[in-house]
Parts: C-alpha cells; sequence; structure tokens
C-alpha cells in the first residue's frame, strides 16, 4: 500500500513529467522541424529505445518528439553532484533521469531502477546506439534480459546543434 508522501511525490512527479514534455514541444517545434518516421512501429509498452547521442540536445528533442504514453526516462551517467548545472537539475526535477554514477559502482542499483520503469509500462531511453547500445544496454539492464522489444533510432540533421 502506497503512503500518502509517496503518492504525492508520484502525483508531483508525473506532474513534473507531463509538464516538461509540453513545455519542451513547444520550445523545440519553435526552433526546429521535428518529425517522427515510423511512430506506428513503436511499441505500446515497455521498450529500451537506443539512440545515437549526437548532441546534448538530444533528451530534448526526444522528449519532444516521441508520444506522451509509454512514459519516458533516460539512462545514462550522472555527476557525482547531480545538483550542479542546468541540465542536471532539470533532468533531477522532471524525475525523467536513471542515472548511474561515471565509475559504474552503482550498476546494480541503476538496473533495479531501469527493471522498475520497464515494470511500470515505461520506456527506456539510452544514448549510444552506434557504440554497443544494440543488444543490450551496456553496463546492464538490456532488453534481452527484460523480455521487452529494444529499438533503435537515429537523428537526422542535428550534428550541428
Amino acid at each position: 500500500m502506497e503512503t500518502a508522501p509517496s503518492r504525492f511525490r508520484s502525483v508531483r512527479l508525473t506532474t513534473r513529467y507531463w509538464l516538461s514534455k509540453i513545455v519542451m514541444s513547444c520550445i523545440v517545434r519553435a526552433y526546429v522541424r521535428v518529425r517522427l518516421d515510423g511512430r506506428e512501429r513503436l511499441p505500446g509498452g515497455p521498450a529500451i529505445y537506443c539512440f545515437n547521442h549526437m548532441s546534448w540536445t538530444d533528451p530534448f528533442l526526444l522528449m519532444a518528439t516521441l508520444p506522451m504514453r509509454p512514459r519516458l526516462s533516460f539512462f545514462g551517467p550522472k555527476e557525482e553532484d547531480m545538483s550542479a548545472g542546468g541540465r542536471n537539475r532539470l533532468m533531477t526535477w522532471t524525475g525523467t533521469a536513471i542515472p548511474y554514477k561515471p565509475a559504474k559502482t552503482d550498476l546494480r542499483d541503476a538496473t533495479r531502477r531501469v527493471e522498475r520503469v520497464l515494470a511500470t509500462g515505461g520506456v527506456v531511453a539510452r544514448g549510444g546506439a552506434a557504440s554497443g547500445c544494440v543488444g543490450g544496454v551496456r553496463g546492464g539492464g538490456g532488453a534481452g534480459e527484460c523480455g521487452c522489444p529494444e529499438v533503435s533510432g537515429s537523428e537526422c540533421g542535428l550534428a550541428g546543434l
């Protein structure tokens, strides 16, 4: 049974997630023209999305472009201090980050967080498809381990951002 504080935190993070998706969509679409080809081929439930991480804007573009459901989370290395820097604070505030330490000393905990997201029907996005993501998220949490689909994709024309 969920306690009142955890229920409040869940509602707060869900509200922040939806608000950030809507705001990000408006900002991104005002700046660049984005299009998602093959939307009908995206799984409607848990999956791991692997993308070639070409720029710091990639997570924002994915948030703006991918469907509102299922909920999107990002798996990737965190800074030692996630309160440092605007992007880190934004990822923490929206609740979309599934971070692991750069030294990879907490991969079991990170893998459990990935499994929780997938178990609730969410999607995990992982940058680095060109460098070994497809076939399993490097360092744990691969699609083959959880039985969910893995979707590989790329952004075109974003190298200059």
